[in-house]
This record gives structure tokens, sequence and C-alpha cells, in this order.
């Protein structure tokens, strides 16, 4: 089958408000389509993201809240693509729009790949900020074995985030991540340069019901925890001592989130992508 030459996007959003917008914007000159779908977003999450395209003509939404996780949001934004290459990326990275960082160096690098005889997948180094704008993971190295495991250090890679699209290709649950069928056969590359920062700017609440999501989909028993909420409710009183969410997710903040912080300062890693600056520079937060 031939695709046409080019990028497509693939931006999943549920519960963003916070940050899809500077997503979309950031990212805006980027592919040749961006494809978003919402799956049971109960914030403002879709009425963002209908004003932001009005400004974006290569970008198509798509409502969807019977899609129950991740990889069916990026199997199904897959199924509306058209390019020969596929980038997924979350609805809180906010790219580089200018200067050596500029998401569009990216896109000729992508497009400049050669062809051989596997798919190329490309891994793209980014880095991560928590709880606001201003902390960052400590690094790995400097943490107990498995301390913090939640807490991406700096700089840390994504595998397999630029796809060039194969026969037989679809996105699925590999373990307890999720990924594109045959990833372990394609030709994988790692790009070192940053493109972009992964702003996990959450709420406590958000932050312990990600960390209890795949061990909810691994139970398997959607009988008795038909929601992800209904899992957290069994599981708080044994693990916190409480039956209320939000006193228990401020628990699991304080003890997995906020030691494995640190202050983050652009001299000594990277200035902020530009849309953050102005932020920061307007007495804004995020």
């Amino acid at each position: 089958m031939k695709w046409k030459d080019g990028i497509s996007l693939l931006v999943p959003t549920q519960n963003s408000e916070q940050t899809v917008e500077l997503c979309l914007r950031s990212f805006a000159e980027f592919p040749d389509e961006m494809i978003i779908v919402d799956n049971g977003s109960t914030d403002r999450t879709k009425e963002i993201v209908l004003d932001t395209i009005r400004e974006l003509p290569n970008a198509r939404f798509f409502d969807c809240p019977e899609l129950k996780d991740l990889y069916h949001n990026r199997q199904y934004a897959f199924e509306h693509s058209n390019f020969g290459w596929v980038m997924r990326i979350d609805s809180d990275y906010v790219a580089y729009t200018s200067g050596s960082h500029n998401i569009c160096r990216l896109r000729e690098r992508v497009l400049s790949t050669p062809k051989g005889l596997r798919p190329v997948a490309l891994s793209v180094r980014q880095l991560t900020l928590f709880k606001d704008i201003r902390h960052i993971g400590i690094p790995r190295e400097k943490r107990a074995k498995g301390a913090g495991k939640y807490v991406q250090g700096p700089l840390e890679s994504l595998p397999a985030r630029i796809v060039q699209r194969y026969p037989g290709m679809r996105f699925q649950r590999n373990g307890r991540w999720e990924g594109v069928r045959f990833q372990k056969w394609l030709k994988h590359i790692t790009i070192d340069d940053i493109y972009w920062f992964h702003c996990a700017l959450k709420s406590d609440r958000d932050y312990l019901f990600r960390s209890e999501r795949t061990n909810w989909r691994e139970s398997g028993d959607f009988k008795r925890y038909p929601t992800l909420e209904s899992y957290i409710r069994e599981k708080i009183r044994g693990m916190y001592g409480t039956d209320d969410i939000d006193e228990a997710a401020a628990l699991y903040v304080r003890e997995y989130i906020e030691p494995y912080l640190m202050e983050y300062r652009p001299e000594e890693w990277l200035p902020y992508p530009d849309l953050l600056q102005e932020i920061l520079a307007s007495g804004g937060r995020l």
C-alpha cells in the first residue's frame, strides 16, 4: 500500500484542560495532519480543543468516549491517518517553536531518514516537569533502586515514538505498556536532541489514578471494578488507611512523588519552550 509522504500526529486527550491548548499550538507546524481523539473528558478539554483547532487547518477532532484504553485511542487515530510517518504524543507535551530545538527541525530529520529493509522507529528524548512548571525529577541514578518509579528522570528516552508505517501496524497493549505491533522487529534509532517538554502537571488525584490504572487493567475483574475509581476505592483502605480518595492521593504524592523532585534550573538544563516562557514572563502558572 502506498501512503502519502509526510507525518501524521496522533494526539489523545482526556481531562487535559491545563495543557492541551499549549500542546496543539506548539505542534501546529510539525505534522501534515493532526488527529485528536478524546475518550471521555469530563472537564473543559473538548471545548478547548474545538476552539483551538479553528486556527489549525490540518487538525481533525473525534469525540469517542467509548474507547476504554490509551492504545484504543491511538489505534482509532491511526486508522484515520493518511501519512507514511506516524508520531504519537500526549496532550501534555509542549514543543519548542523556534531556535535550535524547534520542533520543525525534528520534522526535517524524520522526513530525511533513509528507508531500508525494515521500517524505522525513532525514539526521542524528552524533559519532564512534575507537579508544576518549576520542578523536575531527580536523576534515577541518584535514587535507591526502584525508588520513585513513576517520576521520570531528566532527559529520558521514549521508545518508538515515531514509526514508519508498515503493513500490519497497529497499537496494542504490550504487557504493562502500550505500543505498536512487531515493535522488536523495527529498526530503532534514538534521537538525543530535545524538542519538547513533557508537562506532567497533574493533580494529586490524577497522580494516584495514573499509578493504579495499569494494575486495574491487569486485574481484569471489570465486573467487580467497572471503573478505575471503583478499583481505587477498594484498594486505598489497605494502602493508605483511609476511604477518602483525596486524602489517599495526598498521601501518595507525599510518599512517591515529592521526595524525588528537585527545582528545575533552565540555565543548567535547557531553556523552557517558547509558550512556557510566555507564561512565566506574564507571571502565570501551570
